[in-house]
C-alpha cells in the first residue's frame, strides 16, 4: 500500500543530502584548487641572508649610537647606513643587477611563481616593486648592524645576487667617502686662495700707508722722540742749574752767562719742536698715524694667522683624503639556503580549510536567517 507520508520523508532526506553535498562542494572544490596550486603550480622560494656594518673610523666607538639614544639625531654612521639601503633599493641598483643576472628574464619565465610573474607588458615600476619585494633590509639602530635578505626561486641565484649587492654597497660607500674627501680638499684649497688674497691686500694697504707718510713704524718714531724729549729736558734742567749757579757770583750780562742762557733757550726750542711732532703737525697728527698704522698692522697679523691655519687645514684635508674614514664590513657572508621559506604548504592548507569552513558556516547562518524571514 502506498504511503504518502513515507514518500514525503524520503524527499526531505534527498533534499537534505543535496544541501549537504553542495555545502561540502563549496569547501572541497576551493580546497582542492589550493592543493593543486601548492603541489603542481607553486614554485618554491629560497632566501639568502647576510649582515654588515658601516664603521666610522674617524669617531669613537658607538659615539653616534649614543647621540641617537639621547635625541641628538642620526649619527654620520647611521646616515650612511640609510643612504646605502636607499641605493640598494633604487632603480640604478636594479639596472646593474639586471645587466649582470638578467633578472627580468628570470621573473618572466616559468621559474617565477605565476602569482608574481612579470609579463612582456609589465612596466619598469612593476619590475622594481617585485625586486624590492624580494629584497629585505633591516637596520638595527642599537648595534648599527644591517641585516639583508634576498629571495629567489633559485637558491644559488639568491646568494649570487646578495653577494653582488654587498659588493656594490661597499663600492658605493667608498665612492661617497671619495666625494666627501674631494669636497673637503676643494673647499680647503678655495679658502687657502681667498685667505692668501686677503693677506696680500692687507700687506699692500700697509705698504701704501708707509709710502704715503714716509714712515716705517710711527710707534718707533714716538719712542725715539720720547727719548729725545727726556734727554732735552735733562739737559735743560742741568744747564738751568749751571746758569743759576753762575749768575750767583757773576753778572747776568757776562759772556759766559749769556752763552749759557742762549743754550738753554735753544734746548727749550728743540724741546717744543720735538713735542709738536708728537702732538701733531699741519697735516696729520702723529697719534692718528699711530692708530691707523696699528689698525693696518693688526689686519696684516690677523690675515697672516688665518692664512697659516688655512695651510694647516689644507694639509690635514689632503691627509684625511688618503685615509679611509668609513669601512663596509661584512659580518656574515651570504648564505646558501638549504630549505625553502615559501610555500609553507601545511600552514596554507590549514588556514584555507579553516577559512572555507568558517565562511561556509557564516553563509549558512545568513541563508537560514533570510529563509526564516521569508517564511
Amino acid at each position: 500500500m502506498f504511503s504518502f507520508k513515507r514518500y514525503i520523508n524520503k524527499e526531505k532526506i534527498k533534499n537534505i543530502k543535496k544541501k549537504i553535498k553542495k555545502r561540502q562542494a563549496i569547501i572541497i572544490i576551493p580546497f582542492c584548487l589550493v592543493l593543486i596550486y601548492l603541489i603542481l603550480i607553486c614554485v618554491e622560494k629560497y632566501r639568502s641572508e647576510s649582515s654588515y656594518i658601516i664603521r666610522d673610523l674617524s669617531s669613537p666607538e658607538n659615539f653616534g649610537i649614543e647621540l641617537g639614544i639621547f635625541g641628538g639625531g642620526l649619527s654620520s654612521q647611521q646616515q650612511d647606513a640609510n643612504i646605502v639601503v636607499e641605493y640598494l633599493q633604487s632603480m640604478d641598483m636594479l639596472k646593474k643587477v639586471e645587466q649582470k643576472f638578467k633578472l627580468r628574464e628570470h621573473y618572466t619565465s616559468g621559474q617565477t611563481d605565476i602569482l608574481e610573474r612579470l609579463f612582456y607588458f609589465s612596466s619598469d615600476e612593476d619590475f622594481l616593486n617585485l625586486y624590492r619585494k624580494h629584497l629585505s633590509i633591516i637596520i638595527d639602530e642599537l648595534s648599527g648592524i644591517t641585516h639583508i635578505y634576498f629571495e629567489s626561486t633559485d637558491r644559488r641565484l639568491s646568494r649570487q645576487i646578495l653577494s653582488f649587492l654587498l659588493k656594490e654597497g661597499e663600492a658605493f660607500l667608498n665612492s661617497l667617502n671619495h666625494q666627501r674627501a674631494e669636497k673637503k680638499i676643494t673647499f680647503a684649497a678655495s679658502q687657502l686662495t681667498q685667505n692668501k688674497v686677503k693677506l696680500d691686500q692687507a700687506i699692500s694697504r700697509l705698504k701704501e700707508f708707509q709710502n704715503q707718510n714716509s714712515i716705517v713704524d710711527p710707534s718707533a718714531d714716538v719712542a725715539v722722540n720720547n727719548s729725545i724729549i727726556s734727554s732735552l729736558e735733562a739737559s735743560i734742567v742741568e744747564k738751568t742749574a749751571e746758569y743759576n749757579q753762575l749768575i750767583s757770583y757773576m753778572a747776568p750780562d757776562t759772556i759766559d752767562a749769556l752763552k749759557l742762557k742762549k743754550l738753554i733757550q735753544e734746548l727749550k726750542t728743540a724741546l717744543r719742536k720735538t713735542k709738536s711732532k708728537l702732538s701733531g703737525s699741519k697735516n696729520v697728527q702723529l697719534n692718528d698715524l699711530i692708530f691707523e698704522f696699528q689698525k693696518l698692522k693688526n689686519e696684516v697679523d690677523f690675515a697672516t694667522e688665518v692664512y697659516k691655519k688655512t695651510i694647516v687645514q689644507h694639509e690635514i684635508s689632503k691627509i684625511e683624503a688618503l685615509q679611509i674614514s668609513k669601512i663596509f664590513e661584512v659580518i656574515a657572508a651570504p648564505s646558501l639556503p638549504d630549505g625553502h621559506i615559501y610555500p609553507n604548504r601545511l600552514k596554507i592548507l590549514m588556514m584555507t580549510a579553516l577559512l572555507l569552513a568558517g565562511t561556509n558556516k557564516i553563509a549558512g547562518l545568513i541563508w537560514a536567517i533570510i529563509k526564516d524571514h521569508k517564511d
